[in-house]
């Protein structure tokens, strides 16, 4: 995965809603070289681009994502 792509799934990540479409693309993208969850942003966005996403694991993947730990 590319610098940009991570950047975009960080971004989105941390709030920036307009970047949906772009990174799911990023994630897309990676899955051939990085697997679905073969890292931290793949993790996350195997959550997002899923019909059916565990709510609560994807939060535990945006908080690792973003270095930020749950009080």
């Amino acid at each position: 995965m590319s610098p940009e792509d991570r950047d975009i799934i960080r971004r989105y990540a941390a709030g920036e809603s307009g970047l949906r479409q772009e990174a799911i693309a990023a994630h897309r993208r990676a899955i051939p070289t990085d697997g679905v969850r073969g890292t931290p942003e793949q993790d996350f966005m195997a959550e997002i681009d899923n019909p059916a996403p565990d709510l609560l694991l994807r939060s535990q993947y945006r908080m690792k994502l973003l270095g930020r730990r749950k009080t």
